[in-house]
């Protein structure tokens, strides 16, 4: 298809802003620790999973989660800045009590277990590579961009309404509104 050719005159600029979710995000070149976590029963709603792990580390296994709080995507996978001790397996088991659910009378409240293991470590040193583009994209750097894309999203997701991928943040007007990212 052939257009006519334009005249100085025809030509127009249009001009618009353009505004991104995007910001610069240092992180320490450290290694990671993926890990796998099995919630029985396995077919709960992911919101009641998130509350299960939070409950595990403020509560049930504070002592291992002391060092460093794990993100968790709220289906299998967690991570950590620090290698918790699971023990000599890698490896843990724990009974964890509903939280929104409290023991009613002579009934105990309902038990979760949660198994955690460790897959791998994930190592920052190729994804720092990747980015200065020394190094091609493979299954460990979509690894490390996978975890660090998780830990980006935690903190807005314990905060705010979520729903799939967005999360909304009150607006700053007087009215009931939400802006959803």
């Amino acid at each position: 298809m052939l257009f006519p050719p334009q005249s100085p005159m025809e030509t127009f600029i249009t001009t618009m802003s353009v505004r991104t979710l995007s910001c610069a995000a240092p992180f320490v070149l450290s290694d990671y620790s993926f890990l796998r976590a099995a919630i029985t029963p396995d077919n709960l709603p992911t919101t009641l999973n998130t509350k299960l792990i939070r409950h595990l580390q403020d509560v049930v296994a504070r002592g291992i989660f002391a060092e460093a709080r794990a993100v968790y995507d709220g289906k299998k996978n967690l991570y950590s800045s620090v290698k918790l001790n699971l023990g000599p397996t890698d490896t843990a088991t724990f009974d964890v009590p509903a939280p929104d659910r409290p023991a009613r009378g002579d009934r105990p409240p309902k038990l979760y277990a949660i198994k955690i293991a460790l897959v791998n470590t994930i190592g920052t040193e190729l994804l720092h590579r990747f980015v200065e583009g020394k190094q091609s994209e493979d299954d460990r750097i979509k690894t490390a961009l996978q975890a660090l894309n998780i830990v980006i999203k935690m903190a807005p997701s314990l905060l705010y309404p979520t729903k799939g991928r967005s999360f909304f943040t009150p607006a700053s007007i007087n009215i009931d509104c939400i802006d959803g990212y």
